[in-house]
């Protein structure tokens, strides 16, 4: 990366130049600057137009006085730009937020899931203009720019993979899937959401969830997927015998401020499933366009066989 576009924010070469500790879905890197932290970020995943639209929305979140968590804040150029070509990428900078990840005992679960309502229910004041993308009327050949064909994803994966059974899953349940979400879309709310609340997501300080990161994938959805992400992310449902009572816990704090219907849970199996497919879709486009390894893809199919296998314990009540 290079970081002479630095420059175009008016900051000098930095001090000290870090990569992060765990993966993230773009190439990002920590650069300390007299004695500040930045976070330069190439936007591997998003056209322009989709990283000025996250950048937007992240500007109205930042002004809701009634969000009390910290969002990442895209540095304007002095022209007032907050994406700047370089070396054929888009770039931005931000302020390094501070704070620790969480863990399922700290804060807790319940409390976890409270900070995702909180957040989610600030994302519910916003207009659906606001969203940068509608990923409720999308198919899984919609998710992700490198596939835009199932089959055609699922034949290169038999020659990548051959013998392996989660193969066969995805190639099985692709289109079961897209047809029930299309009908829960014209019967359950929906809203913007961050769609990819993980503990990598989520800061603490002081034992308490003060920031949310990464909001590249937020966008339009149906308002359960919000919790039914977190649950997969968060949640060992499909591994662990104490994964029920650990989605329990996670719904009782989201519901602290967004307490869902009987319907949108009973539509959290469905979408746990939906979850998975379009996680392995996600994955294997970063893996065509050299972004992601195959081993990563492969990860993902079989957690998702893994999900298909405890659907049932994915339900919060």
């Amino acid at each position: 990366m290079n970081l002479d576009v630095l420059a175009s924010w008016g900051l000098p070469a930095p001090d000290r130049v870090e990569a992060p500790a765990r993966g993230t879905n773009n190439q990002v890197l920590f650069a300390d600057i007299g004695g500040a932290r930045y976070v330069v970020r190439v936007h591997q995943n998003s056209s322009r137009d989709m990283a000025e639209k996250e950048h937007r929305l992240l500007a109205a979140l930042a002004a809701d006085a009634e969000l009390d968590l910290s969002v990442p804040a895209p540095l304007a150029t002095p022209d007032g730009r907050t994406l700047v070509d370089s070396d054929r990428a888009i770039m931005s900078v931000s302020r390094y937020l501070q704070g620790l990840r969480p863990t399922k005992s700290r804060p807790g679960l319940v409390e976890i899931g409270a900070a995702i309502g909180h957040l989610d229910a600030a994302l519910g004041r916003l207009p659906r203009e606001l969203a940068p993308i509608d990923w409720s009327a999308r198919r899984l050949d919609q998710i992700h720019p490198g596939v835009d064909d199932i089959d055609e994803l699922v034949a290169d994966l038999r020659v990548a993979l051959p013998d392996e059974p989660a193969v066969d899953w995805l190639a099985e349940g692709a289109s079961e899937s897209d047809e029930a979400v299309a009908k829960l879309v014209h019967r359950l709310p929906g809203q913007i959401i961050h769609g990819d609340l993980a503990l990598s997501n989520l800061l603490i300080e002081n034992a308490r969830v003060t920031a949310v990161l990464d909001f590249e994938i937020a966008g339009w959805d149906l308002r359960v997927n919000e919790l039914v992400t977190a649950i997969v992310q968060i949640c060992d449902a499909a591994t662990d015998p104490r994964g029920p009572e650990e989605v329990r816990a996670l719904y009782r704090g989201f519901a602290r401020h967004i307490p869902l219907s009987e319907e949108e849970l009973d539509a959290v199996p469905i979408l746990a499933r939906r979850r998975a497919l379009g996680t392995v879709v996600w994955r294997a486009g970063r893996w065509r366009r050299g972004h992601a390894s195959l081993d990563e893809v492969l990860d993902r199919l079989r957690e998702g066989l893994r999900i298909e296998s405890n659907l049932a314990a994915f339900r919060p009540t």
